[in-house]
């Protein structure tokens, strides 16, 4: 029996495969549940990227209110930016998260 563990970000996948007396593999996942699992990492993935993208907008404003003479435009775009980044990029990310999650078996939603 082979086990393997494949981290990324914050979601872990153990695929366990045995091999019957035939040599055939039994293997614990189906494909649905695999590429259902790729897509949760994937969208984990894009909720990492977003919020870096999210925390540097927001260290560029905390720079911006310590600086006198900065234009209104200056704030506005980054504020602008993060208001993009949250409902085009996190929003659904997390929403098709949430939708894998009741999918997933028990043990793997922690």
């Amino acid at each position: 029996m082979v086990k393997t563990l494949v981290m990324a970000g914050t979601v872990a996948l153990v695929s366990v495969v045995g091999v019957s007396a035939g040599g055939r593999a039994l293997l614990d996942h189906t494909k649905a549940q695999v590429a259902m699992e790729k897509e949760a990492i994937a969208m984990v993935a894009q909720v990492e990227e977003v919020a870096r993208d999210v925390s540097y907008h927001a260290d560029r404003l905390l720079q911006l209110a310590q600086t006198f003479g900065v234009s209104r435009w200056s704030h506005y775009h980054h504020l602008d930016e993060i208001k993009a980044l949250v409902n085009d990029g996190l929003r659904p990310a997390l929403q098709k998260l949430t939708d894998v999650q009741v999918q997933l078996p028990e043990w793997k939603q922690g």
